[in-house]
C-alpha cells in the first residue's frame, strides 16, 4: 500500500509500493528492481531505466489528460 503518512517515505532510496508494483507490472521482462530498499543499486547498475520510463510516460499522459479536462 501507498499511504500518505507512511514513514517509510522518508527512508533514503526506498522504492515503495510504486516501484515494487512496476517490478510486477513488467513480470520476467525485468532486468531490475533488486528489491524496494535497494532501488540505489538499480540506479547505480542502469537497471531502473525502464521505471524512470514509465514513470516519465505515465506523468505525461496525466498532464495530458489535465489539459483536455480544462
Amino acid at each position: 500500500y501507498d499511504l500518505p503518512w507512511s514513514p517509510t517515505k522518508y527512508i533514503p532510496f526506498y522504492g515503495g509500493a510504486d516501484h515494487h508494483d512496476y517490478h510486477h507490472y513488467v513480470g520476467g521482462q525485468s532486468h531490475s528492481n533488486f528489491a524496494s530498499v535497494f532501488t540505489y543499486c538499480d540506479f547505480l547498475y542502469g537497471t531502473d531505466k525502464g521505471y524512470r520510463y514509465h514513470k516519465k510516460l505515465v506523468a505525461k499522459m496525466k498532464d495530458d489528460e489535465s489539459e483536455k479536462m480544462q
